[in-house]
């Protein structure tokens, strides 16, 4: 076995927050393999990528939210968190053990949530 890069999927709706999540997940010596600003996108990258972390934010814009997201991932036992300015009382009954990050989002935030590396076969 040997290590190899952690592949992340990102959804955020708002183009200059998704760059700057970019950046940190590059700068933790990570790879970003898919990238979604809506639910739709987001849940077919969720049930088809080969992702090994996700980092959601929960308010998608226009009255979504990236629940239907996180169940797809779920499903799939890929680790994710949320990424939001507003956590709700809906997000923490649906996923109660997936931490919740509060923007603005920092690196550090992000360095005690995400694994670092895979073990690759």
């Amino acid at each position: 076995m040997r290590s190899g890069e952690l592949r992340i999927l990102i959804v955020e709706d708002e183009g200059i927050v998704e760059m700057m999540m970019e950046e940190m997940v590059r700068h933790l010596g990570c790879k970003v393999v898919a990238s979604s600003r809506t639910l739709d996108r987001g849940v077919a990258f969720a049930e088809s990528e080969e992702v090994d972390f996700a980092l959601l934010d929960y308010d998608l814009g226009d009255g979504t939210d990236a629940l239907p997201i996180a169940a797809a991932l779920a499903e799939r036992d890929i680790p994710f968190v949320f990424v939001t300015a507003r956590p709700s009382a809906d997000l923490q009954r649906a996923f109660p053990n997936v931490p919740i990050l509060i923007k603005p989002l920092q690196l550090g935030q992000l360095e005690q949530v995400m694994p670092l590396r895979r073990t690759v076969h």
